[in-house]
């Protein structure tokens, strides 16, 4: 899987390898902890700190910092997704379209989207409200 950076270095998606932020990126709070957590893995797995071109979600099976193959980040975001609905931190609706779009779009990150990015998201949201119209979506 090829690098590709977003055109705005503040939005990642689901299609890009994630990689570690340095000192220079501000981490909310909610997700220090989480990175904190994932740095600690991977100094475990590999010896040593993760570097600026290191995977954060990396293949646990491998022997070098390799990112998680594309079917791996597919079921991680699908897991996100549900449990944030359990959670009642988002609509099934908002799942479905993270699911479809492997984006997460929010009133803040709204405004950091391409059109066409957007338009998929809001595409999603539409099929989702149709189900009950049609019987069931496809993914």
């Amino acid at each position: 899987m090829a690098a590709r950076r977003h055109p705005n270095p503040r939005i990642t998606t689901l299609n890009e390898p994630q990689y570690v932020l340095d000192e220079t990126h501000h981490v909310p709070p909610e997700i220090a902890e989480t990175l904190a957590e994932l740095f600690g893995r991977f100094r475990e797995k590999f010896g040593r700190d993760p570097g600026p071109n290191d995977p954060i979600f990396f293949d646990p099976h491998s022997d070098q910092p390799l990112p998680l193959g594309r079917e791996s980040l597919n079921e991680m975001w699908e897991r996100l997704a549900d449990a944030m609905v359990c959670q009642g931190e988002i609509t099934p609706e908002t799942a479905y379209a993270m699911k479809k779009t492997g984006l997460l779009v929010t009133d803040k990150t709204k405004s950091l989207l391409r059109e066409a990015e957007l338009d998929e998201w809001n595409d999603a949201l539409e099929e989702y409200r149709n189900v009950g119209q049609n019987g069931s979506t496809s993914r």
